[in-house]
């Protein structure tokens, strides 16, 4: 069904609510992120609504104000790969400050709060003293030529599948290490519809990885989240990580994302000043 709504459908819900409702809307892209962002928000004086799509986030605002002359809507968006293509959104959209709201976790000591919760704090120790780095620099590692790939496929329209994607046959089982003719075997393997030969789209992959851009914005959340997992089930997971698969653990992870981590971020201090701007305080003090 909800690949069914539009933006029509997300703008007539903000207006029937208007009734009841006032001040601040901030329409947001899915269900995890409405579960992350309520809690910071201010429950007074705004109200969130799930758009189900990024576009329909982006078009359900521009209707809001422009068609319905209703200036207090807002959208949060991932940013996705905008800044790599130097993609800018006009005021009131606002974007995660990383490639996603998961990377976004990631890069604050919620993390580190997961890491103590799950992990066997001997094998998590002696697994980054033979990596050299910690497991946040780890993951990202990891991650970035998932993510490239990706970046390149949009770019270059490659049409490859990254849906379902296994990480076990390409990342190194004990070290974590990303193995970059298996992930483009594995990749390529599974889109049909690829629209380049995989011997381009590797030699594309190894030219685009000298450029080293910044890996908060190319690596996605739900990467690290998989790769988070492969390392609590072989190499320094405690007893109670053994459950762990992606719904949970990024549960877990919006859990340990505090107010503190969120006051922190871009996103949260633009999009608080808009909202003062208008007299209305969109996060809970």
């Amino acid at each position: 069904m909800r690949e069914y709504i539009e933006h029509f459908d997300v703008a007539n819900e903000i207006s029937m609510r208007r009734s009841l409702e006032k001040g601040a809307f901030v329409v947001v892209e899915g269900v995890t992120d409405y579960r992350l962002y309520g809690k910071f928000t201010n429950v007074e004086e705004c109200r969130l609504a799930i758009a189900y799509s990024k576009s329909n986030v982006l078009m359900t605002v521009k209707e809001m104000a422009k068609d319905r002359g209703d200036l207090l809507v807002s959208g949060i968006v991932d940013a996705d790969y905008d800044r790599l293509d130097g993609t800018r959104h006009s005021l009131p959209i606002f974007p995660t400050d990383t490639h996603d709201v998961e990377t976004m976790i990631f890069k604050s000591p919620a993390l580190d709060n997961i890491l103590w919760e799950y992990g066997d704090q001997d094998r998590l120790r002696d697994f980054q003293e033979k990596r050299g780095k910690d497991v946040r620099s780890v993951l990202l590692e990891a991650c970035y030529p998932i993510g490239l790939l990706m970046y390149l496929s949009l770019r270059n329209n490659y049409e490859l599948s990254f849906r379902d994607l296994d990480h076990c046959g390409f990342i190194h089982s004990s070290t974590l290490v990303v193995d970059l003719e298996k992930m483009v075997d594995c990749i390529y393997s599974q889109s049909n519809f690829a629209k380049e030969k995989k011997k381009v789209i590797m030699r594309a992959l190894r030219q685009e990885l000298g450029k080293r851009m910044d890996p908060w914005q190319v690596c996605r959340g739900h990467d690290m989240v998989d790769v988070l997992i492969l390392g609590f089930k072989h190499i320094f997971g405690s007893y109670n990580s053994r459950s762990l698969n992606h719904g949970s653990l990024s549960g877990s992870l919006r859990l340990a994302y505090h107010k503190d981590h969120f006051h922190d971020t871009e996103l949260f201090m633009s999009l608080d000043r808009w909202g003062q701007d208008r007299n209305v305080y969109v996060w809970d003090p």
